[in-house]
């Protein structure tokens, strides 16, 4: 319903309207958005944007997202001088608040600012899992003058409630700023702080981050593996995070399941370069009877290849520590390289293994880096050095592996579109990973044979045998099994 009039000489204009069951979803296409009730009022002059003048109120009856509800949520307004005063106004259980401001706006400007507080209990719903709840004092601003931006947005004494965890901060504030064709923001709280700039504007930033074909960055039948050219289209930019523990993580996982002191994140980009830099750093990580210490990420990414090295100064698994720990990756046009290598707690190699895909004509050759892998101290002689074909164009693989350390052999021979075999001999389990390290680690010595054959029907069949097996509460001298 609405009802009211209009003096088309003084332009004054009086408006009662009532809004019931207005379906938002449908009207704006959001099916998160739901029936919309309320009052509207306004008496005042109402010729132009800039001469209006007067004032009003809205008055929500009932406003819902997704399954979120909230009722008497209150707006009350008057515009003069193209100045707009409000103030925001709310008793429901679902939404308190008490809110204030002012927005203005001249030919090549504007300007606006509130301040007051909120409290929001979402319950249990699709928005958050749990119950949840947040209250916090809320100030903001922001003024766009000849095209320079500058915006703010701070909230002090927050608290916030999932289920029975509860998370106090002092103050969370995100400020932005666009000037002189560049961009800047931070990001400041008790237990992060982030800072991100750029000499490009926001709008095309974001485009050529949404041009980006993640999925065909890195693809192993493409004729370079590596595709960076959208690196030279990525305007220069710099992100710099700094990250602590703070309660506010038990939110989504308890402390005795993960937690982690402190980070330090840099991504960087220079048009001189055209090449992305990032490094992280993590003194101290546990996730649930695991922890790594003094960890050192270093990834570089140019438009043809892209290195990474990941160095670990100690790892401790169920109270099992070893030194230090190294990761290689290495992307060329034509070759892919990778390497991993664990130390004891003395130094000696616990584990160290290499290998590297090599572009073939019309295959992939995958072939070990050197003649020795070193798996739970103990050294596997690898033959022969290509153990691996992938053909491109039928997608078949060839596979000649043959691993043996002393009486323990693995051997994988054969063609996928024919047939495949694997035979394993003497292999005492323990010996592969310490059961120490990995405590549902069962022991035993197995022997088996597993041959997958594509001739006619998909068929598999297998014959292995498991002597002194120990697993948990479970001993055996012989476990035996085949079939098809």
């Amino acid at each position: 319903m609405i009802a009211g009039n209009y003096d088309i000489k003084s332009s004054y204009a009086k408006l009662n309207a009532k809004l019931s069951d207005i379906k938002l979803n449908e009207i704006l296409g959001n099916k998160d958005m739901h029936n919309l009730s309320a009052k509207i009022s306004w008496n005042g002059k109402a010729k132009g944007i800039n001469t209006i003048s007067g004032q009003g109120s809205i008055e929500f009856d009932e406003l819902a997202f997704k399954d979120i509800k909230t009722y008497d949520l209150n707006l009350d307004f008057k515009i003069d001088r193209q100045v707009l005063l409000f103030k925001l106004t709310g008793i429901d259980s679902t939404l308190s608040c008490d809110i204030a401001g002012d927005f203005g706006w001249e030919q090549k400007a504007n300007h606006g600012q509130l301040a007051g507080n909120f409290s929001f209990y979402e319950g249990r719903s699709d928005l958050l899992p749990g119950n949840c709840s947040i209250k916090s004092e809320l100030s903001a601003s922001f003024s766009n003058r000849l095209g320079d931006l500058e915006a703010a947005i701070n909230m002090h004494a927050i608290s916030l409630v999932k289920d029975d965890h509860i998370a106090n901060l002092d103050t969370l504030s995100l400020m932005l700023s666009r000037k002189d064709t560049i961009i800047s923001s931070l990001l400041s709280s008790d237990f992060v702080i982030a800072e991100f700039n750029s000499p490009t504007s926001i709008t095309e930033f974001t485009s050529a981050l949404s041009k980006i074909e993640f999925e065909k960055i890195l693809t192993l039948d493409a004729t370079n593996y590596f595709n960076g050219s959208y690196i030279a289209t990525l305007p220069a930019f710099n992100l710099n995070v700094a990250a602590q523990y703070d309660s506010i993580f038990t939110l989504f996982l308890p402390d005795s399941v993960f937690r982690f002191h402190h980070a330090d994140l840099t991504i960087r980009k220079s048009n001189k370069e055209q090449s992305i830099h990032a490094e992280l750093e993590i003194d101290s990580l546990n996730y649930l009877n695991a922890g790594c210490y003094g960890a050192k990420l270093a990834l570089m990414v140019d438009q043809k290849t892209m290195h990474g090295d990941l160095t670990i100064d100690s790892l401790e698994i169920n109270d099992e520590g070893t030194g230090l720990t190294k990761l290689q990756l290495d992307v060329l046009p034509e070759k892919i390289t990778g390497s991993i290598f664990i130390a004891d707690s003395s130094g000696a190699p616990l584990y160290q293994l290499g290998a590297e895909a090599l572009k073939g004509k019309g295959s992939i050759n995958f072939r070990t880096a050197g003649s020795d892998w070193i798996v739970n101290s103990n050294k596997w002689t690898i033959s022969p050095a290509e153990f691996l074909k992938w053909e491109i164009g039928t997608n078949d693989f060839i596979a000649d592996l043959n691993l043996q350390h002393e009486a323990m052999k693995i051997n994988l021979n054969g063609r996928k579109s024919d047939s495949l075999k694997m035979n394993l001999q003497n292999i005492n389990i323990s010996k592969l990973a310490s059961v120490k390290v990995l405590s549902n680690l069962p022991e035993g010595i197995v022997n088996a044979d597993f041959i997958y054959s594509a001739k006619e029907n998909k068929n598999l069949e297998f014959k292995f045998d498991v002597n002194q097996l120990k697993w948990k509460e479970v001993v055996a001298d012989h476990v035996g099994a085949n079939g098809f």
